[in-house]
């Protein structure tokens, strides 16, 4: 499965699990699948491009046919960040040094040519789990990593030719989670579990640190909008918290109004809803959800069904969306087969009246089978069309 979902100017959509690449036309119509791409965040180069990695960075056109492939070492778990797509059109990713002997970050031109690479200070090693995003301003990268300095997400600062800025574990700043850019171009993470911290993109000096009013239990999600509001949700009964640009609170929601668990926050294209990313409740499907940026109120939910009576639980961190924004995209696991992700399509246009709309949402549901000896057979591809009452599946 895939926490990672993009979207291309003309609306193609494009999906990743442990097998490969997906596109999708805008109706969920199955476009074409890349074998051995994916795994990564996806990310798109100014002529269309698609780069995507896992034990090989690889770079896609986008009628699918693989441009050229860099070998990143041959294991996809030693890709600690990126690969993602600069502001100079050159393409930045962070491997393990130690573990993997792998090149630390790195940098590739368009066509796939290695152009720096530096083992970091402290030097980067390997994580449980997928790569995460790295982060640009016009002159810089922002990466989350794990060091031999300690075993938590460090952010570590560099500029677009390789020299090393700064990094937290250097400057000790508590930075709790992967690296946010805001209009400023200041970085922005979370301080520790229960607060925001601001730095300068040049040396990491703190701009302001702010602490949830409630105090919080674990804060997961973080969005920041054009203006540099910064959103925020607890993992544990979402407890929305929106800060002004200076660290003051604009607002933050009663507690115990809210009930769930929060994957993740972002803010929609068109700034009017910040969606949620839902992880279910404790034997609760995952669902998605509205809320107004102005005050934090609850716009709308669509809870997801079970599927053969399994759990879905959403694995994308932050949603793909249309071009105008009206449509979200976002994976999810099936509990009950790790072999199916499922992709969904919602409508979150219109959505400010009725809180629970009877919502129809489109989905590609993509499996693969394998025979006994794990040998790939044969694919299978069912679409469908579900709202609150009815489930359709059509076997191709």
């Amino acid at each position: 499965t895939s926490a990672f979902v993009e979207m291309a100017p003309d609306g193609t959509v494009y999906a990743a699990d442990n097998l490969g690449l997906y596109a999708f036309d805008p109706d969920g119509t199955q476009r074409w699948f890349t074998p051995g791409a994916g795994f990564a965040p996806i990310s798109l180069g100014a002529d269309g491009t698609i780069y995507t990695g896992g034990a090989l960075i690889t770079a896609v056109d986008p009628d699918g046919t693989i441009k050229w492939l860099f070998d990143a070492n041959g294991n996809p778990f030693c890709l600690l960040a990126g690969p993602n797509v600069g502001p100079d059109g050159n393409i930045y990713a962070v491997q393990d040094v130690s573990i993997c002997d792998g090149l630390g970050a790195f940098a590739l031109d368009p066509d796939g040519n290695l152009l720096w690479s530096d083992p970091g200070s402290p030097q980067f090693l390997s994580f449980s789990g997928s790569s995460g995003n790295i982060v640009f301003t016009s002159t810089g990268l922002f990466a989350p990593v794990v060091t031999n300095a300690g075993t938590s997400r460090v952010t570590c600062a560099c500029d677009l030719d390789g020299s090393q800025r700064w990094s937290t574990a250097d400057l000790g700043l508590a930075a709790g989670s992967g690296p946010f850019v805001d209009p400023f171009d200041r970085i922005v993470f979370r301080w520790g579990q229960v607060g925001i911290q601001v730095v300068s993109e040049t040396d990491g000096s703190v701009e302001w640190i702010s602490t949830h009013p409630h105090d919080g239990s674990l804060l997961t999600g973080i969005t920041v909008e054009s203006t540099g509001n910064i959103y925020v949700c607890d993992w544990l009964d979402i407890d929305l918290w929106a800060l002004e640009p200076d660290g003051s609170t604009l607002w933050a929601k009663a507690q115990g109004q809210d009930e769930g668990l929060c994957n993740g926050l972002s803010i929609a294209p068109t700034e009017s809803v910040v969606v949620m990313s839902g992880g279910g409740s404790f034997g609760e499907s995952g669902d998605l959800r509205g809320y107004d940026p102005s005050d934090g109120s609850l716009m709308w939910q669509v809870p997801l069904p079970l599927l053969d009576g399994q759990l879905q639980l959403i694995w994308t961190v932050e949603p793909g969306y249309s071009p105008d924004g009206t449509v979200a995209y976002v994976t999810t696991r099936d509990t009950g087969d790790p072999e199916f992700s499922i992709l969904h399509a919602v409508d979150i246009s219109g959505r400010d009246i009725d809180p629970e709309p009877a919502l129809t949402v489109t989905f590609v549901l993509f499996a693969w089978i394998y025979e006994r000896e794990g040998t790939l057979w044969a694919p299978i591809f069912a679409h469908g069309i579900y709202n609150s009452t009815v489930l359709l599946l059509l076997l191709v």
